[in-house]
């Protein structure tokens, strides 16, 4: 059965779980969004000995399937849901796929890879089936920011990477502590105006929102656990925030 509320998002198409308009899509099924994924790894088998070699275990990527029913007030505006709904498969690059269930609001990239929409007889109303593939196992949430030396957490399960936001004046640099003794140290000066910005799961610096390469002398990584805390501080204090967001798999 849907969860009450349940909303999804993708390509300008809205699905809802639970729906009492005469025209739109309404979601009968949704599979794959709230399971784990599999691990992905090589087993090798110990010669002459029981069991196998310990190997380290990856994700693999999702898929995700959606269908219900699709309703229109007319034969021509059904027809025009099945564009919508199959217009949507393909594209150069992933497209943001958005749940919104339980009042937790949660995003993937994802490719449309497949869409059904058979139109029968003469009536207003048809079934849909839609899939999506997700290259990756995460799933998105919000992101929260806090100051120096606030310790940042995030909902997840999985690891979240920091984003620093840096401002101020700070002619001579900075350095921001991490975890375990690992620290991101940028020799660029910060001078009002023109604040840092730098993305530790790419390792990209932006100064006034330009990228610039060079200026990190040290440039240790490091991730928040879900569950877990760090409380982030940087040389001489002031304006400083890391965000952090919700990571899921």
């Amino acid at each position: 059965m849907i969860t009450e509320g349940l909303e999804v998002r993708f390509g300008g198409l809205v699905m809802l779980g639970a729906a009492s308009y005469d025209s739109g899509l309404t979601i009968t099924r949704f599979e794959g969004w709230n399971d784990g994924v599999d691990g992905r790894f090589d087993e090798v088998d110990i010669a002459g000995g029981d069991g196998a070699f310990d190997a380290p275990v990856g994700l693999s990527s999702r898929t995700v399937t959606v269908s219900g029913h699709g309703r229109g007030k007319s034969l021509g505006e059904l027809g025009q849901w099945r564009d919508r709904v199959t217009g949507q498969v393909g594209g150069p690059a992933a497209r943001r796929f958005t749940t919104k269930e339980l009042g937790v609001t949660l995003w993937a990239p994802a490719q449309c890879v497949r869409a059904k929409f058979p139109i029968f007889g003469g009536l207003a109303f048809a079934d849909f089936s839609m899939s999506f593939w997700m290259p990756k196992p995460w799933k998105f949430g919000e992101t929260e920011a806090f100051a120096n030396g606030v310790p940042a957490f995030h909902r997840g399960n999985t690891a979240s990477v920091p984003v620093f936001r840096i401002g101020g004046t700070r002619p001579d640099g900075y350095s921001i502590a991490g975890p375990g003794g690992r620290v991101l140290t940028v020799s660029l000066p910060v001078v009002p105006g023109a604040p840092h910005e730098y993305d530790m799961s790419t390792g990209e610096l932006t100064v006034g929102g330009v990228f610039v390469d060079g200026g990190i002398t040290r440039g240790d990584s490091w991730a928040i656990p879900g569950g877990g805390a760090w409380a982030h501080t940087i040389t001489g204090g002031g304006d400083f925030t890391t965000l952090l967001r919700k990571v899921v798999v």
